[in-house]
């Protein structure tokens, strides 16, 4: 009877062990050594993990598993995530919703990629790309305004209806908007006082875009 007790007691105690072993191997790391932002003309290695600007979230499937702030220190080093696959990692602004009426905003930058964790082992992520998501719009006249003063452009988002109105020729300021993935439009507007000091308007005129791009406007009244 002692020998049977002494048997499935020590059972209890190798399947315990072995538990706890295999308990060890669920869990491995992900390292994120580098991420660059692609803006449109060239491509800026960041010269940390990631910069300030930049929220890392990871996914499993659908389900976001780990936020990690902007700036954290912990993107310096390695992170512990439970083994498995179907796992991506999304570098993006922490801010990714349009700045007010009559603001700057700021370009927007996003990028992901896939990776899977192994048991004890280190998966590396180098040279994640966030890339510029929204749009960039900047103004230059022609001369066909040589005869006309008062100048406002407004620009807008038939989308949002985020509207920007910029006063004088001078003004060379890139003001962002964020644009949707299908029908990418923005509109403008030309206000302005003629030499017969009459206030005229071009009415609205489309603007066909493309996210991810930064565009010089050229205005003409024709």
């Amino acid at each position: 009877m002692k020998k049977f007790l002494f048997y499935i007691f020590s059972c209890i105690a190798l399947v315990s062990c072995s538990s706890e072993q295999d308990g060890l191997k669920q869990e491995g790391y992900l390292h994120i050594a580098s991420i660059c932002i692609d803006s449109d003309c060239e491509i800026l290695p960041l010269s940390r993990a990631v910069d300030n600007t930049l929220q890392v979230d990871i996914y499993q499937g659908t389900t976001k598993v780990r936020t990690i702030p902007a700036g954290d220190e912990s993107l310096n080093g390695t992170i512990s995530l439970p083994v498995g696959n179907n796992y991506k990692v999304r570098a993006h602004t922490a801010v990714e919703t349009d700045a007010a009426n009559n603001e700057t905003g700021n370009p927007i930058y996003a990028g992901e990629q896939a990776f899977v964790i192994n048991p004890d082992e280190t998966t590396e992520i180098q040279g994640l790309v966030a890339k510029q998501i929204n749009v960039g719009i900047s103004l230059q006249y022609n001369n066909t305004f040589s005869d006309f003063t008062n100048f406002v452009c407004t620009i807008q988002s038939p989308t949002s209806n985020r509207t920007v109105s910029i006063s004088g020729m001078e003004d060379k300021t890139i003001y962002y908007f964020n644009v949707p993935d299908v029908g990418q439009k923005l509109q403008y507007k030309v206000e302005a006082v003629n030499e017969d000091g009459e206030a005229v308007t071009t009415g609205f005129r489309a603007i066909e875009v493309e996210g991810g791009k930064n565009y010089v406007l050229t205005i003409d009244w024709e």
